[in-house]
């Protein structure tokens, strides 16, 4: 049994958080597309529409009403027993979850339609206003009950306008209102899933809205702190620092200080000053050369390297920085090692590709030791992992997958890389 309490509230809970409790048949479908709904049903079916809310009341422009309805509701004080046959329509619709077939009080054929969108009940469609000579007994009958009341003049009117009413089959009416209940109930399921979604697409646009300010305000903060650190560690004091270091090397006699500081700062002027992201193949092998400088000074006999290009490819252009981070871990076998380590560059055009090849030969002074295993027990391996990717992100936004690097060991004791990208003289602003 239902009570007054539970006539409206949902007992399913998985679908009690995802309705609205508030959500009416209007806000659900709209009064215009509710009443355009009314119209095409009431000319297919010749029964008269009106949508009403949970307490029986009109929502809707009355549809397809006959004339004896009309001309009887509004007379005296039978607009209120109509009313009241609609709530009782409603009210049992509501109490047993399907469509509720009963008598009016002028004895004529009527159904409530219930709609109800995820166990809840927010009221339904009336339709009726037909004779009907074969219906069962145990139909609701209002007109044994109470009735209209008319003038006496009224009465030929009133006979005239009942004569014209249509006489139906009682399961030719029921057919008729299982098809309206199944098919207004799923366009309210529908309906209703598709506002749902559109909101959950609201709340997901506001929590991205959110997320997107609150990086920008984090990119800003950011840009902001990198401003002012580039602003205290200029180009100039840098370069003129390193230049003060060197001098004082001189004065004091240190002559490797002087050519690590001479060393570091042609590195530093590249580095600090080359701007965009496509240079002279030119220019970043004198940077490699002054990367290497560093490293002879430091130390001397145990390093060797050779760069082999040819003069004509010198104008080629590729992005800059991409070969350090191969230099950087060659480099830290001898650091964290001794031995001798010789790195070779030679760079060639073939098939409209540049290729760098970078070939790092470690001979460690214990024969023993596995350079190999070295390298990748070296602690900043993670780095040197982070800064290729980088590198790769970086060529895949130039060159999209036209580009190529390889890694591999060619025996124990070297470390072949390969880098190749796609010829270019033309100079990009990145």
């Amino acid at each position: 049994m239902y009570t007054e309490k539970d006539l409206f509230s949902n007992n399913d809970e998985q679908n009690r958080g995802n309705f609205d409790t508030d959500v009416g048949i209007l806000e659900l479908f709209g009064k215009e597309p509710l009443e355009n709904l009314q119209s095409i049903i009431s000319k297919v079916t010749g029964l008269g529409f009106v949508t009403a809310d949970f307490r029986g009341e009109p929502l809707t422009c009355m549809t397809g009403f006959t004339p004896f309805c009309k001309f009887t509701r509004e007379r005296g004080n039978n607009g209120k027993l109509c009313n009241l046959s609609d709530a009782f329509g409603i009210v049992r619709s509501a109490i047993t979850r399907k469509y509720c077939i009963y008598f009016c009080p002028c004895g004529l054929m009527e159904v409530a339609i219930p709609i109800i969108v995820h166990g809840k009940f927010l009221g339904g469609f009336l339709s009726g206003q037909v004779r009907c000579n074969d219906a069962p007994d145990d139909i609701p009958r209002f007109s044994g009950l109470i009735q209209p009341e008319y003038l006496e003049e009224d009465q030929a009117q009133v006979d005239e306008y009942f004569a014209q009413l249509p006489t139906y089959e009682y399961q030719k009416f029921s057919d008729i209102a299982e098809l309206i209940y199944l098919m207004v109930n799923q366009l309210a399921e529908n309906e209703m899933l598709r506002q749902q979604q559109y909101d959950s697409h609201k709340i997901q646009e506001q929590k991205l809205t959110s997320k997107i300010n609150e990086l920008e305000y984090e990119n800003s903060s950011l840009t902001k702190e990198l401003n002012y650190m580039q602003a205290k560690l200029t180009p100039h004091f840098i370069l003129s620092l390193l230049t003060d270091i060197a001098n004082l090397s001189v004065l004091e006699n240190a002559p490797k200080t002087n050519q690590m500081a001479v060393a570091l700062a042609q590195y530093l002027k590249y580095s600090l000053c080359t701007t965009g992201d496509n240079i002279l193949l030119s220019d970043e092998l004198k940077q490699i050369e002054s990367y290497f400088n560093m490293l002879k000074i430091k130390y001397e006999d145990a390093f060797t390297y050779s760069i082999t290009a040819k003069k004509e490819i010198d104008m080629l252009r590729i992005p800059s920085h991409i070969l350090f981070p191969f230099l950087d871990r060659a480099a830290s076998l001898i650091t964290v090692n001794t031995g001798h380590l010789d790195i070779a560059i030679s760079i060639f055009c073939e098939n409209g590709y540049t290729t760098i090849d970078i070939v790092s030969d470690y001979n460690p002074d214990n024969e023993e030791s596995n350079p190999a295993s070295s390298f990748k027990n070296f602690p900043d391996n993670d780095t040197f992992r982070s800064l290729i990717s980088n590198i790769r992100q970086r060529l895949y936004s130039i060159f999209g997958n036209n580009y190529e690097i390889k890694e591999s060991y060619q025996s124990n004791s070297k470390i072949h890389d390969i880098i190749k990208l796609p010829i270019s003289h033309e100079e990009r602003i990145m």
